[in-house]
């Protein structure tokens, strides 16, 4: 029986868990429009990750309010207000302080490979006293040293329409 190698790093940002080939990032933001950088390179441009889950919660059940999530390949990708047109942004979430015990809704764009990092911002209402936690599911992937060129590209660059 294989048993799949486990690796957990506790830092600072949060926790880091990988498991062959699922990476689980996960952490508390403390503040509205904290940014957290999610170093996920490791040196490999054939090696990269895309998003497989991406969730979002307060970390009280009673706290509710207006807030916006964005998930970036780039620093200066994350910003308010989401743009679903700025290739730098490959994931969001959202809740509106009306929805109140209606879920954080949040979307990723499937299968967009990134190679080098990942930074989440979060901006939120008084509603949301004690923070928003997050968890990120990744998969690493290996691709092609061309397809890690395009990568690296459509990772820096913004709307492209």
């Amino acid at each position: 029986m294989h048993v799949p190698k486990k690796r957990l790093i506790v830092s600072p940002n949060g926790v880091d868990t990988m498991n062959d080939r699922i990476r689980y990032l996960s952490g508390t933001l403390r503040t509205s429009l904290q940014r957290r950088d999610l170093v996920v390179d490791d040196g490999r441009f054939t090696e990269g990750f895309r998003i497989v889950g991406f969730e979002l919660w307060p970390t009280r059940g009673n706290d509710m309010g207006d807030m916006s999530c964005v998930l970036a390949t780039k620093s200066n990708g994350a910003t308010m207000p989401m743009q679903a047109g700025d290739n730098r942004q490959i994931a969001w979430g959202y809740c509106a302080a009306e929805a109140q015990g209606i879920p954080i809704r949040t979307h990723h764009i499937p299968n967009e490979v990134f190679l080098e990092e990942l930074i989440i911002l979060a901006e939120w209402t008084d509603g949301f006293v004690n923070g928003l936690n997050y968890m990120i599911t990744l998969e690493q992937i290996s691709i092609t040293e061309s397809q890690a060129a395009l990568v690296l590209i459509n990772n820096k660059s913004q709307d492209l329409s």
